[in-house]
């Protein structure tokens, strides 16, 4: 959603994380259910998710991500952040990696700072997490993060490679590669 220069990203499709959540539970009563005291550790297994869904909606379902002028802006219930568009060396979009449905996925940057700075070049940082649930979803938000980020000419690293090592580093995968000692044999 722009508003003038200013777009926001919000939670979107919350109620597929709800519908998770309520169907692990529903999974849960079911193996109880029909197994007994017998599965009761697959029953309690089945909670993980659960709570892992209602956790990401409840507490993430009001965080949104500003991108303006100034930067980028994380307005969570707590405190806003903002980094500044001269202090951002990379952005990404992490996935919750863990195989879920992308529970609490969000935006990760890599500002600049020293060597062992957390956030730094050395080590980025998921610092929004949101409620996005649906490959739709995360899709709209990947595209409007990647069409700002071009148009404030800063990097856009959409996958798992946002951990790799800083830009300009040899040990990236897109670095050029070295020549051979001893030159063409």
């Amino acid at each position: 959603m722009a508003d003038g220069d200013r777009v926001t990203i919000g939670a979107g499709n919350v109620y597929l994380g709800v519908l998770w959540a309520l169907f692990f539970v529903a999974l849960a009563g079911a193996l109880l259910w029909f197994g007994g005291v017998g599965v009761l550790v697959d029953a309690l297994y089945a909670l993980v998710p659960a709570y892992a869904f209602a956790q990401a909606v409840v507490v993430h379902r009001f965080d949104v991500v500003v991108i303006d002028d100034r930067g980028i802006t994380v307005e969570r219930t707590r405190d806003p952040v903002t980094y500044a568009w001269a202090d951002i060396l990379e952005v990404g979009w992490a996935g919750s990696g863990a195989g879920w449905p992308m529970i609490a996925a969000g935006l990760m940057i890599r500002p600049k700072g020293g060597r062992f700075a957390i956030p730094g070049p050395n080590a980025p940082a998921r610092i929004g997490p949101l409620a996005v649930f649906g490959r739709a979803a995360h899709r709209n938000a990947r595209a409007v993060l990647r069409a700002e980020c071009r148009g404030r000419g800063v990097p856009f690293e959409d996958g798992p490679f946002m951990e790799a090592p800083p830009p300009g580093s040899p040990l990236r995968r897109d670095a050029p590669k070295a020549e051979p000692p001893g030159g063409d044999r």
